[in-house]
């Protein structure tokens, strides 16, 4: 695999896995990332007790694709910018949604992904999590 063909790839893998999320494809997510990732929620999330960082493919699977705030099938991401450099993938997207309590969600994200060879085994977001902790609360 040339290395063009190897960035594109995992800008690829990237994209399968956002789409694996909305879809609460767990099965999907899963081929997506190593064993051993290491997953970093935002630190405020994290001062609302996610642990930071996730550590295991199933600890990061559960919280990718385990029970979720928006209503099934609502969950839409839109990528408007997609880079990739040495092992690092980092992804502008946005979300669109519809959380369970019925409110409108929509909120920006920049997501950092280490690769090694071809499986995720590192991610950071980083998003606002003030905006999206105030559209999941009743």
């Amino acid at each position: 695999m040339t290395p063009d063909d190897q960035a594109e790839t995992r800008k690829e893998i990237v994209v399968r896995l956002l789409t694996a999320i909305a879809e609460r494809d767990r099965a999907s997510a899963s081929r997506c990332v190593a064993d051993d990732v290491t997953w970093w929620v935002p630190q405020s999330a994290g001062a609302r007790g996610l642990d930071r960082p996730l550590r295991g493919r199933e600890q990061v699977l559960e919280l990718l694709c385990g029970e979720s705030r928006y209503e099934v099938g609502t969950m839409v991401w839109k990528h408007h910018q997609m880079f990739h450099d040495a092992n690092f993938v980092i992804a502008h997207s946005s979300l669109r949604a519809t959380t369970r309590s019925g409110r409108d969600y929509e909120n920006q994200y920049a997501l950092l992904y280490r690769f090694d060879g071809l499986l995720i085994t590192e991610a950071w977001e980083h998003t606002d999590t003030a905006y999206a902790f105030s559209r999941f609360e009743d």
